[in-house]
């Protein structure tokens, strides 16, 4: 790849060359063109001259068009596009001034339409305005978290869980997939769940979040920020038994403005530094009466970030313009690892920096045809810092102590996209055609794991002993066995260490570690793969109320051998009762498609590390050497078998066909509603199963090296990624959008949710033989679910921005927390107890479980337990102060202080207002001494405080 500084110097230098700096500055001519609805048309040419002067200009995609630098005089305006009537006038430009001159077209009588686009509450069949979308802009904005990572977490709410789960959301920046979100200073627009079948997209729109960043401006304008969020100010994390310093302090900076008269520039920047604490609730013994001591307390984890954003566009020609974005981030952290079951021992620190370089030319081909070419560089490096020389303990569901076993690695990741999309409009239809490809290079390094993990599991039956750790006996001299947690487990094995007991012996009464695992050899990895789509659609306006959109899209990857991806899409949106030149009252939309989700490549990763040669993993049961880590020569030569990591030959990319309808009603006062019902029934869902696992019946858990194995011992555990998994979910969500004014907006959402599958990405099924035997609920199912976002301006220009989430309790899974097959994954499930004499037998408030099921006996589903419901209101309050002349330009009803030409924004954000605790973290393990209970807060955002109060202010000019 070329050197990345070159790279951009090259860009800037070629702006700086076609459209030299220092043009002398005169009037400026812009405006917005829309249609008789006021809706606005993107993509058109507007045309201006002047005796000899002829200039053009493409709408962007709000329908803005710009002519800066212009000398005064009279200036002739026309615009063509079709299926509209021509439009014509003259204006009289001033030096110095800038001149709004709106553009409405007027429908061809012979062609009407219902609208081209959705604004101020309006419907229409427009496949790309839909009610049920969410679209974000101006005080919308306000409402929302000021820091990135907050900023993300909060808009992935907001979008839902993803259509299947399994992809989550996707965020899309300017078009570009794997960008990092911009301070939000630099953000224009935000658009979520827009046009959801649309064969342009590799995922279905719900769950897709669109971000558009600010374009330059023809003069200057810009502004500086502070917020400022100290532990004084907030409550303490409920499950600590301290209260940590805490700061979260954030400078913001922009700066747009004017290069020449045909380019202009926008930059943004940030540097904040957080001291966000993580939380530890966990259980340990104490060191020398091996009593269990609970830990629940907060560790201070400081991060500083850097980061800034610059954005260019320029007109190369009359119908070519240019933007180019360049992103830089660099985020150092500490007391990473630390937090739930992970005491301090485990700290480990990292840096991470962080290269984007967006380029997107637009060129209008004719009055009917517009194409767009993208090109993106992303560079990310990544390094942590850790100690692998100490082995870790890890008591599952209770404590994980040691080294962090991270080592010093370092990931190096890059991305190169290229994109074009190509859209003509033929009469009643519209053609949207493209494609884009993508190649990754990885190259990772990372020992983790060299210094080696004893992991506990707790054991089933173990015998019971009394307060002298004697064993208990029966009326006929036989122990009395239970099941004991994984901390009972590893008190045993220090106690009886110290009583000098052997190895057996200390197996015999419930000691000794479950397993041992330990990484040795080549830390490095590479690769480089690539990915392929390629589109068409056809939207035809049948009737005027009446649209039939139909897509084609084929993908392909090259990191496995699936070539036939193929994904029809379709769609129509219909207006009953509307007529020409009328707007639409009612409008039904019904959509169906066939989606795939793409193979992770940190997956190839791992394989090219875990293929049996270039690294080894080994994997040891019940050993017998706690806590005195082997060499590596002694496993080899005791030739123990290592994990080994593929793909299955027969491997197909997840196949999600999915389907929609949707009712959309105009309400008055600018309002609208959606009723939405959706249906998905994914296949082959990507499953990580270790097909040498002991045939079913052949394995005894007390007996480390039994079972048959179709492979051998010899072996090892193959584990392959196979096309095993299934999910089937239907989802139905009320929408009602309210823009009475502009000092009132309010979007409000409830969904309703059903979700089962047999697997949640790329896990593990209990049993290798039997995948049906994990149908059940899906981990990320929360049956019902309300949100609420608004911007409302109160008298004296105050401004509240609240946001409400609210949501019932999502399923959690009920395990014994060890290994019952021999497949080396503790994620077996107890059976219901039919017999409760058993010693296996667990009672609990949720019922009683048998941890060693019988033939017969019915296994408990997955996810079968459901954690709490939440709700949290966030909130901001601000007040704009304005100073100076009046902006030209600015339209009526502003919120005040926004209309002049310098600003002060003073504003306090509250999260979650109440400091209501929404209980998280709950543990489903039942040899963990934390069964059922929850360990955490559950919000979306770092969890170092229950409430949060943000004080900010921001300049602008």
């Amino acid at each position: 790849m070329p050197n990345l500084r070159t790279l951009v110097l090259l860009i800037v230098s070629a702006l700086l060359t076609i459209h030299p700096a220092g043009a002398q500055q005169a009037g400026t001519l812009r405006g917005v063109l829309t249609d008789s609805s006021g809706a606005v048309i993107p993509g058109a040419t507007v045309s201006i001259t002047a005796g000899d002067v002829r200039k053009t200009a493409a709408t962007g995609g709000d329908g803005s068009y710009s002519f800066p630098g212009l000398a005064a005089g009279e200036y002739n305006i026309s615009v063509e596009f079709p299926g509209f009537d021509p439009f014509r006038k003259t204006v009289a430009i001033n030096a110095g001034i800038t001149l709004q001159v709106p553009i409405q077209l007027q429908l061809n009588a012979g062609r009407q339409e219902v609208t081209v686009t959705a604004q101020g509450g309006d419907l229409s069949v427009d496949p790309e305005h839909s009610a049920a979308a969410v679209v974000m802009s101006d005080t919308d904005l306000d409402a929302l978290p000021d820091d990135p990572d907050d900023l993300s977490t909060m808009l992935q709410q907001l979008a839902g869980p993803g259509a299947g789960g399994t992809g989550g959301t996707q965020i899309l920046l300017d078009g570009f997939s794997g960008g990092q979100l911009p301070p939000k200073a630099a953000i224009k627009e935000i658009r979520i769940n827009q046009n959801p079948f649309s064969a342009e997209y590799d995922n279905i729109g719900f769950g897709r979040i669109e971000i558009i960043t600010k374009p330059g401006a023809d003069k200057f304008r810009g502004g500086a920020g502070l917020t400022d969020s100290d532990a004084a100010f907030n409550s303490r994390n409920p499950y600590a038994a301290n209260k940590a310093d805490y700061v979260n302090r954030m400078f913001t900076g922009n700066l747009a403005g004017p290069v020449s008269h045909k380019a202009s520039f926008t930059l943004s920047f940030f540097q904040s530094k957080i001291d966000n604490t993580a939380l530890i609730d966990a259980v340990t013994l104490d060191p020398v009466t091996l009593a269990n001591v609970p830990i629940q307390s907060t560790v201070t984890t400081p991060r500083t970030d850097i980061g800034g954003t610059g954005r260019m566009d320029a007109q190369l020609s009359t119908n070519n313009t240019l933007t180019g974005t360049y992103q830089y981030n660099r985020s150092n952290r500490d007391n990473n690892g630390i937090g739930q079951y992970n005491l301090v021992s485990r700290e480990y620190s990292s840096a991470n920096t962080r290269h984007e370089v967006h380029l997107t030319e637009t060129r209008v081909l004719n009055s009917s045809a517009v194409t767009e070419t993208r090109f993106g560089y992303i560079r990310n490096m990544n390094n942590q810092f850790g100690d692998n020389s100490v082995p870790s303990v890890n008591v599952t569901a209770a404590f994980v102590g040691g080294g962090a076993q991270v080592g010093n690695a370092s990931n190096l990741n890059w991305l190169v996209e290229f994109q074009n999309n190509t859209t003509v409009i033929r009469g009643t239809h519209t053609f949207r055609f493209g494609g884009r490809g993508r190649h990754y290079g990885i190259t990772d390094s990372s020992p983790a794991n060299f210094g080696g993990t004893f992991t506990f599991f707790g054991v089933n039956n173990a015998p019971v002993l009394d307060a002298n750790n004697q064993v208990l006996t029966d009326a006929i001299g036989q122990a009395v066995t239970t099941q004991i947690s994984s901390l009972e487990q590893y008190r045993r094995t220090l106690l009886f260490q110290r009583l000098g007991y052997p190895a057996a012996l200390i197996r015999s009464l419930g000691g000794g570690a479950s397993q041992f695992s330990l990484a040795a050899g080549n830390p490095l990895a590479a690769i480089g793969l690539s990915d392929f789509g390629f589109y068409a659609i056809d939207d035809w306006r049948v009737k005027p109320n009446f649209t039939v959109s139909l897509g084609l899209r084929y993908e392909w990857q090259s990191n496995f051998g699936d070539y036939r991806d193929i994904a029809p899409r379709f769609g129509i949106a219909w207006s009953p009762g509307a007529k020409n030149g009328t707007a639409a009252k009612t409008v039904i939309r019904a959509g169906a498609g066939l989606f795939y989700n793409r193979i992770n490549f940190n997956l190839n990763v791992q394989q090219a590390r875990f293929n049996g040669v270039n690294q080894q993993q080994f994997l040891v049961t019940n050993p017998d050497f706690f806590p005195n880590v082997p060499q590596v020569s002694a496993l080899l030569d005791q030739r123990q078998p290592s994990n080994t990591y593929r793909f299955d030959a027969n491997l197909r990319a997840p196949a999600l066909p999915m389907w929609a309808v949707t009712l959309e009603r105009q309400l008055p006062a600018k309002s609208t509603i959606s009723v939405t019902y959706f249906g998905l029934r994914g296949t082959h869902l990507l499953q990580t199963v270790n097909i040498n696992s002991p045939l079913p019946g052949t394995y005894d858990p007390t007996l480390p090296d039994s079972g048959v194995r179709p492979y051998g011992n010899a072996a090892g555990n193959l584990f392959t990624w196979e096309s095993g998994g299934n999910i089937n979910q239907e989802m139905a969500w009320l929408q009602l959008n309210n823009r009475i004014s502009k000092k009132f907006s309010m979007t409000t959402y409830y969904t309703l949710m059903f979700a089962n599958g047999n697997i949640d990405g790329p896990g593990y099924p209990s049993n290798p033989y039997n995948f049906k035997q994990d149908y059940g609920r899906s981990g990320y199912e929360r049956r019902h679910s309300f949100n609420m976002v608004g911007s409302i301006t109160a008298p004296l220009g105050i401004q509240f921005n609240p946001i409400l989430v609210m949501s019932s309790g999502a399923p959690y899974d009920l395990t014994i927390g060890g290994d019952l097959n021999g497949d080396t994954i503790a994620n077996d499930r107890p059976a219901f107890a039919t017999d409760l004499s058993r010693p296996s037998v667990v009672k609990t408030r949720f019922g009683a479980f048998d941890t060693s099921p019988m033939p017969g006996q019915t296994l408990v589903p997955r996810n079968y337990l459901t954690s709490s419901g939440m709700w949290n209101l966030n909130s901001r309050v601000g007040r704009t102060f304005g100073f100076g002349k009046k902006k030209d330009g600015v339209q009526a009803g502003a919120t005040p202080g926004t209309d002049r030409r310098f600003s002060v924004n003073l504003n306090v954000e509250v999260n979650n207002v109440f400091n209501h605790l929404n209980q998280g973290g709950y543990v489903g393990n039942l040899s963990s001494p934390l069964f059922g209970q929850s360990t955490s807060i559950y919000l979306f955002r770092d969890t170092s405080n229950n409430r949060r109060v943000q004080f900010g202010t921001q300049f602008t000019f």
